[in-house]
């Protein structure tokens, strides 16, 4: 699996090392792509042609928002996608991070029903 991560900056990654002690073996490459501006960040064929999937970071978390395929409501409203997964069936996107928080949620107003909750930021 070849993967890769586009952001600024982003050299303090630590995603390198941890994709290769999830998929160990299974990870062909990580490769980072710190393009300061945004005229400088090549197509997302560019990035298909070569990677089976793209995470994103600050600050193109937008960038290629209208040229994938978000199945997800919630990241959908939110606007902000941070993975794409390069496919036969097409470049699916979403947030992790939102899909994460949501499932916490979920199982917090089940499992604790007289919860408050507040969220920040």
């Amino acid at each position: 699996m070849k993967l890769g991560l586009l952001g600024y900056p982003i050299a303090h990654s630590l995603s390198p090392k941890l994709y290769q002690m999830i998929l160990k073996e299974k990870l062909a490459s990580y490769e980072l792509f710190p393009f300061e501006a945004s005229e400088e960040v090549p197509s997302l064929l560019h990035f298909q042609s070569r990677l089976d999937g793209l995470n994103i970071t600050t600050p193109y978390k937008t960038h290629f928002i209208d040229d994938v395929i978000i199945e997800s409501p919630i990241v959908r409203e939110l606007g902000a996608i941070n993975t794409i997964s390069f496919t036969p069936n097409g470049n699916f996107a979403t947030n992790t991070d939102a899909v994460a928080v949501e499932e916490i949620l979920t199982r917090y107003k089940t499992e604790y029903k007289n919860i408050h909750l507040v969220l920040l930021g």
